[in-house]
């Protein structure tokens, strides 16, 4: 191939490349998704949600072990490198179809919002999309030279690896097949079948770990359930969970990713996709469109990734259809205004997808790990904040002695109280929990919930107050104290300063209202600086759950650095917002 063939796709590949690493997130940036759970099974090789994704968790593990660099980050970088590449490989398979606008495709693909949110964290639907570009670039090649056939066999084989829409390659590969030599069927049967080897990874490791919500069985039947994803099927029937998708919400979708142009481009390339070639594309598109409409989940947009990559051909056709029109000049205009529209769509989605300097989430996972404190302490939360947890305890060792605890179900949690409190070991939640207060006294530490089965010890605050802010109600005391930065590792960089105010609270007597307070951070020109306003305890422990003469740990965290100024706390009416009594504190 020419080196001016050439030029094109590396400059793609690279600005793809360039734009997905500058918006990339540092660390981990999720908490209840797929990215967060990748983000700990890759580094430390335990199995994935159904199929498994072993191709995708080796390859995670390999990215997740760069020297020094944080491993959340190592497997971000996985996503963002197969997104690039899959600009490249989408490249040339637009030149089979559009030899003069094959550069539309990539372009539009590349900035439009959902791949591009998927090239920056660490998700699958990347790598998904080259081994579908890939893949059917080769069976277009096999088409016509037998010779691609077992390559074409091969990709395929690598996306049954990887994830179970990629059976929507079969009938097209099937297509390539038709005409092929018995040694030519033979060899690509086997390139097809040998990279499911991969699988055998689970039942391996299986020996050793689990999954990280402890549900697989390594067994035959666990691991055949598994990979073939049974328990999955619901989503095709119905989800509580799904998002509600209309057609205006379709519409809004497609829309969104290539803009009216992109679409007018698109319906006319659709028009002109015909012979074997047009075949190939219209089997896949439907099949993955099919299989996107009907899959009820709550993100559906990134099941249309393999759909929005192959209307990128469609877009690239009709680009060539203008540059086919008989006056030259309009054509080359119309085909400049067409690529600026990927442009506008990326300039004004650049912020929303510009994970680079997210750090709420890794703040937040090393404060409640870090927040459980005594002997043989447990930590009991939702998957996803518990995988958040763990990343911290497993890759940076913090707070290594405590025990996490996993639990979805409101009863699950319940009970995992229950027995760790009758062993007399320290309890913490990550989030209130109905039917707690009734039976429980509760704190407020640092980011998570003390449950207490017998009266909390009586301590002295570090700066006394004792003034009754409410009737029945009086502030003791109170902590303003300046957290330690969490460990990190390149690219995190430093996080802002951290400052924790406690609030030691004592019910005089029985509460009847359920108040709210506001703790104010002022400068000391009285510009407000910090404001935090919650139900006692993280909306845990409302004041009418409170007994007489209980001494209530409250806290609240804000990013700044404790100083000058004053602290103001407020106590008020939240359903009339009127405040019952406030106070003004030192910093």
């Amino acid at each position: 191939m020419r080196k001016a063939n050439l030029f094109i796709p590396i400059l793609l590949g690279a600005g793809g490349l360039a734009l997905y690493l500058r918006t990339m997130a540092p660390s981990v940036a999720t908490i209840f998704d797929d990215s967060l759970e990748f983000q700990l099974v890759c580094p430390t090789l335990r199995i994935a949600h159904p199929p498994g994704y072993p191709l995708y968790t080796l390859l995670g593990w390999l990215f997740a072990r760069l020297p020094g660099a944080d491993p959340a980050w190592g497997v971000n970088l996985l996503s963002a490198v197969a997104g690039a590449s899959t600009l490249v490989a989408l490249y040339f398979l637009a030149r089979l179809y559009s030899p003069r606008a094959a550069f539309l495709a990539p372009l539009y693909l590349a900035l439009s919002p959902v791949f591009w949110s998927q090239a920056t964290i660490a998700e699958v639907y990347s790598l998904h999309a080259l081994i579908v570009a890939l893949a059917l670039y080769f069976i277009l090649r096999a088409t016509e030279d037998k010779a691609f056939l077992p390559w074409a066999a091969f990709v395929v084989g690598l996306g049954l690896a990887h994830h179970r829409t990629s059976v929507f390659l079969l009938l097209p590969l099937a297509l390539a097949f038709w005409g092929s030599s018995r040694r030519s069927s033979l060899l690509s049967a086997f390139a097809l079948l040998a990279p499911l080897a991969f699988y055998l990874y689970i039942l391996l490791r299986g020996m050793a770990v689990s999954s990280l919500d402890g549900t697989y069985r390594n067994s035959l039947e666990g691991f055949l359930q598994w990979v073939t994803v049974s328990s999955y099927g619901v989503f095709l029937r119905e989800n509580p969970l799904a998002r509600p998708t209309p057609l205006s919400w379709h519409i809004k979708l497609w829309l969104s990713q290539f803009g009216p142009i992109g679409i007018a481009l698109g319906i006319i390339g659709l028009a002109r996709l015909k012979s074997q070639k047009g075949l190939i594309w219209w089997l896949a598109f439907v099949a993955f469109t099919l299989f996107g409409l009907i899959y009820r989940v709550p993100d559906p947009e990134v099941f249309f990734i393999p759909s929005f990559l192959l209307f990128s051909v469609a877009i690239s056709v009709g680009g060539e259809f203008i540059l086919s029109l008989r006056w030259r000049l309009i054509g080359f205009l119309l085909l400049a205004i067409a690529s600026l529209q990927p442009v506008w769509i990326g300039a004004s989605h650049f912020h929303e997808l510009d994970r680079s300097h997210r750090l709420e989430v890794y703040s937040l996972g090393a404060s409640m790990v870090s927040s459980a404190k005594g002997e043989g302490a447990v930590v009991v939360g939702l998957l996803g904040e518990s995988t958040l947890m763990r990343y911290f305890q497993e890759i940076y060792h913090l707070n290594p002695a405590v025990s996490i605890v996993a639990a979805d179900r409101e009863e699950e949690r319940l009970k995992v109280v229950e027995n760790a409190l009758g062993q007399g070991r320290p309890v913490y939640l990550t989030r209130p929990l109905p039917g707690l207060p009734e039976h429980y006294r509760l704190w407020a530490q640092g980011s998570l919930i003390r449950v207490w089965d017998s009266p909390p010890p009586e301590v002295t605050p570090e700066r006394p107050v004792g003034v009754e802010v409410v009737a029945g109600l009086r502030l003791e005391g109170y902590e303003v104290v300046a957290l330690p930065e969490p460990p990190r590792r390149w690219p995190v960089p430093p996080l802002p300063p951290r400052t924790l105010v406690n609030l030691y609270w004592r019910a005089l007597k029985p509460l009847t209202d359920d108040l709210k307070v506001s703790v104010r951070f002022y400068d000391s020109e009285g510009r407000m600086l910090a404001q935090s306003d919650k139900v006692p305890v993280h909306f845990a422990y409302p004041m009418t759950k409170w007994k007489a003469g209980e001494l209530v740990l409250d806290a609240y965290e804000f990013s700044l650095k404790p100083g000058g100024g004053k602290l103001v706390v407020i106590v008020y009416d939240p359903s009339t917002l009127a405040e019952r009594g406030r106070i003004e504190l030192q910093p």
